[in-house]
Parts: C-alpha cells; structure tokens; sequence
C-alpha cells in the first residue's frame, strides 16, 4: 500500500509556520458576535483569524469577558494618567548611566543610584523641566 504523502528524498522538513496572537480587542470582538448568533465558520470569514482559534476563543468566553473587562480599567487608568516629560527624561538617562556603569563593571549602590537621580533631577530642573503640580522630587528606596 503506498503512503498519502510522498516521501522526500533530502529528509528536510518544512519550517512550522509563525504564531499568530490576536490582540485582546478581536478576542472580545469574536466573543461579542458569538453571543449576536452568529456561527464560528461566519466570524472566522468576517474576521480572518482560523476557524480552529475562533472555536476555542468561543469555548473560553467567559474567561475572556473577565480578562476584558479588567484589562479594559488597566487601560483607562493608563490613558488617564500621563507620567511628566520630567520623569520620562530621568528614567532615560539613568537607563544610559546604568549601561555605562554596568559595561565597566562597577556594582550600583542605592545611595549611588538614589544620589544620581537626584542630582539628574536638579540638572533637569535647571534646564526648565517642571512637575505640573511643582512637587518636589524624592528619591526612593526601592
């Protein structure tokens, strides 16, 4: 009896195709027009994703409303609460002072760091970067 498939003479096999992750949006999209009726063969066509991951998003509906809904506040709090230019430009110079010191080999102290993000913070104060609410800056621990 001859095989289906056709044995290849080099032995390569084929690369497995890349994962595909779907964002959080057409999860909750797919969920949304399971439950309006429709079938999973007619959301994988509207939709482009394989029937197969339709069928399996459907099976976990509501662990995906959950993760929805909550993943829905996370983003609202993030949209609502922009972090200063001040604290975004400290955050990349220390980044830079962490990698020069990491390539020279030295071990970072917390007095050191605490000590350079304070003295980062005034540089850029004398520069014009200002906290909106005129804080001043504390440099913690941990």
């Amino acid at each position: 009896m001859a095989s289906k498939r056709p044995a290849t003479t080099t032995g390569e096999m084929k690369p497995k195709r890349p994962r595909e992750n779907l964002l959080l949006e057409t999860t909750i999209e797919i969920v949304k027009h399971y439950n309006g009726d429709e079938g999973a063969n007619s959301i994988a066509r509207i939709l482009q994703p394989p029937q197969s991951t339709v069928s399996t998003i459907i099976e976990q509906g509501d662990s995906v409303k959950k993760v929805g809904e909550t993943a829905s506040t996370l983003m609202a709090k993030t949209l609502t609460r922009q972090r200063e230019p001040i604290m975004e430009e400290m955050e990349r110079l220390i980044r830079l002072w962490f990698d020069y010191l990491s390539h020279r080999s030295n071990s970072l102290i917390t007095s050191l760091v605490t000590t350079k993000a304070l003295s980062i913070y005034n540089d850029l104060h004398k520069k014009g970067y200002e906290f909106k609410d005129e804080l001043t800056f504390i440099a913690s621990k941990g």
